[in-house]
């Protein structure tokens, strides 16, 4: 485990023969090897206007992340550029690359109208707006030719990312998905898990511990789920493991984890 800075690091990505992460009030840093890091800073002066980079993803030599007004982006992970995509009342939250697509997804920060925003590049420096908005889009994600979005108790699906379908799914707050071995997974608060092959029909909903999931991720064999503290494995999206505490080499548990990757 290692301590980098002091603020909070909220997501990950791998390319170009570095790591590189990022966190609140818009700081990065970077690494050669996951574990020597350089001391963290401002990924563009003056900072204003960008906040917490939440959604991150690289992607076509290109790193890009989310933020409040838009996007930064990088080849080298180190100068950065900002972008603003206007969209009243949004604040941009989550970020993947697929298909040869950027997709970012945003929140409304004004609590009146619609609850989500997507928008794709593929380049990340000129953005289209979807042309229909889907629910809050807290996390995103791409399989069988679909683009997936979850927040609150909605998914939406895409096949080209500008026009999306809507799905409400029980009551339960969904927060983040991802796709591996033919099924989408989301996850979401209370522990709960679901399931889907097509995105449209849900099923196998089941509470895997008390503590809300934050993360998932599929991993070449199997899906990983964590929150601050524990963890939970499926090989097939359907079966999960008790929730364990994550913990470090020495056998420390550790509180506080916000983002997971897989290593390439």
């Amino acid at each position: 485990m290692a301590v980098v800075g002091t603020n909070t690091w909220n997501a990950i990505a791998y390319g170009n023969g570095k790591y590189v992460a990022v966190g609140n009030s818009g700081y990065i840093t970077t690494s050669t090897d996951g574990v020597n890091w350089t001391e963290p800073v401002l990924a563009v002066t003056p900072k204003s206007g960008i906040y917490d980079i939440t959604g991150f993803a690289y992607g076509n030599g290109i790193f890009v992340g989310a933020c409040c007004i838009g996007v930064l982006t990088s080849r080298d992970g180190i100068t950065w550029t900002k972008t603003v995509i206007s969209k009243t009342g949004c604040s941009w939250y989550s970020c993947i690359y697929a298909n040869g697509k950027f997709v970012i997804g945003g929140v409304n920060s004004s609590g009146t109208g619609v609850n989500g925003f997507v928008a794709i590049s593929t380049d990340g420096a000129n953005w289209t707006l979807a042309d229909k908005t889907p629910a809050k889009c807290s996390g995103l994600a791409y399989g069988n030719g679909i683009y997936f979005a979850v927040g609150d108790k909605y998914v939406s699906r895409s096949t080209d990312g500008i026009t999306w379908s809507l799905l409400k799914i029980g009551t339960v707050t969904w927060i983040a998905t991802a796709f591996g071995n033919g099924i989408f997974v989301a996850v979401g608060s209370n522990g709960w898990i679901a399931n889907s092959l097509d995105g449209k029909t849900w099923s196998n909903q089941e509470q895997v511990g008390t503590a809300s999931w934050y993360k998932v991720i599929y991993n070449k064999d199997r899906f990983i789920a964590i929150n601050s503290r524990y963890y939970t494995t499926s090989v097939d999206g359907i079966t999960w493991t008790t929730p364990t505490e994550i913990k470090d080499a020495a056998g420390n548990n550790l509180t506080g984890i916000s983002a997971i990757m897989v290593i390439p």
